[in-house]
């Protein structure tokens, strides 16, 4: 059942990173695009990108904060001079904690994958408009 859900997940993300285009500008093919709507989406897949690594670092320092408040209490409800409940309390927060901020950085991460990759499909199609352009690669610019 997790499988089937995670394929659904992963398809639905998919479908709406394939079609951005459509729902935003009303055309079907990223070609008929011109280069003041690819300026536009640029800098909305910037956005993106910002926003999504804001949500991943957030969320990731609050789930070091969460496990870290977690571990206290543990260390609490371990100890036999300290009161259980007061360490209960705070395992139980901690984890509630973790689990919140874990949820975050786990909506960053795909946006921030998203955005990354509109803005690698935008840079290429903005190629098209300049005198003298480069093709995103890893580390290596083409011209032609």
């Amino acid at each position: 059942m997790r499988i089937k859900i995670l394929i659904l997940c992963l398809f639905i993300a998919g479908q709406v990173n394939s079609q951005w285009y459509f729902s935003q500008f009303g055309v079907t093919d990223m070609n008929e695009l011109n280069e003041k709507q690819l300026n536009l989406a640029l800098e909305q897949s910037e956005k993106t990108i910002g926003a999504g690594q804001a949500l991943t670092a957030v969320g990731l320092l609050g789930t070091i904060i969460g496990f870290v408040v977690y571990t206290q209490g543990l260390n609490e409800i371990m100890d036999m001079n300290s009161d259980i409940n007061e360490g209960l309390n705070k395992a139980t927060t901690g984890i509630l904690v973790a689990t919140g901020f874990g949820t975050l950085a786990s909506i960053g991460i795909p946006t921030w994958i998203v955005g990354n990759n509109r803005k690698n499909v935008i840079n290429i199609h903005l190629v098209k408009f300049q005198d003298q352009g480069y093709m995103p690669s890893a580390g290596i610019r083409l011209y032609f």
